[in-house]
């Protein structure tokens, strides 16, 4: 779907806004993984592997060696699991993401134009020496690593109670493969690590750490940085093709044991001791939950001020534009959808998604009609009063007679001078009072002087 990004992130917030995005969030990982392994399975022994294993053993060799190659590349795309993921990462652990890194994030782009951390030789600029670079650069890498292993403690339960079920849901369908110790972290790191503290390291201003985006330089020291997260986080060492990011190999063996203990702290589920909502938002929520439906509606949901009916409408309006986008001149008719290999849920929600999109050309083609007819109505009565005006115009005042002089002097009207009674009687509080006391309020002062005395 072209829309994956907009879709991700409109259920991330109407699920959130209902409570459910954790439920909901385990529901896609453990569909995405059984998917994945259940192809494995269904996919039968090839020639060369009966050939190399005649016993008994040959396929049960071939599974394992599917199953290692489906956690080498488990969660690596673009996925609905994926994408969901990364949005509700940036919406509910933001918090967690400047208290870890943002103070020295900042620090890092606001010394990064002087303090150069290039350390690819092809581009050094004259005068720069290679090993301070390189010593400038793995003291940002370290002082991030120690951060981000520090802070598990700090980290939402959310993300440990969603962590904790897609690595026991990974070991339980590929726990017989050699590799499955690699499979457990890497399936976690693609999520903590890849989609969350690494897109924060290269562009801290897309995360609310930066006001502003990062100019060249930054972003280069930013990228370098995340290249030391990488390398790690992957279990894959450093260098390939960068040969002269070698160098960084001596990180691998320093936080791999830390790295491994970090992701296991991450996956032990909290015990469960109440709703997932915050307490501080119980109130506003029991308030609101008394109003009435139209009422509810028009407040936003705690704590990431959610419009729900907003979020809905964009639903709606992206599964539409699938059904029906614009016609090109080699397209007769729209897409169409199999509603019989739909769920019954799903079928309910496109038909709702149909209806809604006819009524709402019809209400629009009927607000069109009537803006029309006021047109036409204000036309009419345009020209009416064009027509008016031009036989006034045509009606001449009298011309004067011989005796009368053409010029006649102008009659001088004078302004009457100001007086506290008129001002007193037109005065709002004057007008206020004789609305709601009658009698001597009603009077002007000089009328009460006169009672008076």
């Amino acid at each position: 779907m072209q829309d994956l990004d907009a879709l991700a992130d409109r259920l991330v917030s109407i699920f959130l806004s209902e409570n459910v995005a954790v439920d909901w969030l385990i529901f896609l990982a453990d569909e995405e993984i059984r998917a994945q392994f259940a192809q494995i399975k269904s996919q039968p022994s090839t020639p060369e592997d009966k050939t190399e294993f005649p016993s008994a053993d040959a396929e049960a060799h071939q599974q394992q060696a599917l199953k290692s190659e489906a956690t080498r590349t488990l969660f690596r795309g673009n996925t609905l699991l994926t994408k969901s993921l990364m949005k509700f990462m940036e919406k509910v652990g933001r918090d967690y993401l400047e208290e870890t890194l943002g103070s020295y994030l900042r620090y890092v782009v606001a010394n990064a134009s002087y303090e150069s951390c290039e350390v690819d030789p092809s581009h050094l600029k004259p005068g720069e020496d290679l090993d301070e670079n390189w010593a400038r650069l793995l003291r940002h890498i370290r002082e991030v690593w120690n951060r981000i292993l520090g802070s598990a403690s700090s980290c939402p339960p959310e993300f440990k109670e969603i962590f904790s079920k897609i690595q026991a849901k990974v070991i339980e369908e590929a726990g017989d493969i050699p590799t499955i110790t690699f499979a457990k972290y890497t399936c976690i790191s693609a999520f903590i690590f890849l989609r969350f503290f690494m897109p924060a390291c290269l562009n801290p201003s897309l995360h609310g750490i930066i006001r502003q985006p990062p100019d060249e330089q930054q972003r280069r020291t930013l990228l370098l940085i995340s290249k030391g997260l990488q390398g790690v986080s992957n279990m894959s060492g450093y260098g390939g093709k960068e040969k002269w990011i070698l160098p960084m190999g001596t990180l691998s063996a320093e936080y791999e044991d830390q790295f491994t203990t970090f992701i296991d702290q991450l996956c032990v589920n909290p015990p469960s001791s109440g709703p997932r909502q915050p307490a501080q938002y119980s109130g506003p929520a029991l308030i609101k939950s008394r109003l009435d439906p139209l009422s509810q509606e028009g407040i936003p949901t705690l704590p990431f001020l959610i419009d729900s009916p907003r979020e809905y409408a964009g639903l709606v309006k992206l599964w539409n534009r699938q059904l029906f986008p614009p016609l090109s001149p080699n397209q007769a008719k729209h897409n169409s959808v199999d509603t019989a290999k739909l769920s019954d849920s799903l079928r309910a929600f496109h038909s709702a998604c149909i209806q809604i999109n006819t009524r709402t050309l019809e209400l629009v083609e009927t607000a069109v009609e009537r803006e029309e007819e006021d047109v036409s109505d204000n036309e009419a009565v345009e020209e009416e009063l064009a027509t008016g005006v031009a036989e006034m115009s045509v009606q001449k005042s009298p011309l004067p007679g011989p005796g009368t002089p053409r010029y006649q002097k102008k009659e001088v009207v004078r302004k009457p001078s100001f007086s506290m009674e008129n001002e007193y009687s037109s005065s709002p509080p004057k007008r206020a009072f004789d609305a709601v006391l009658p009698g001597f309020l009603r009077k002007t002062p000089s009328e009460r002087k006169k009672e008076r005395f």
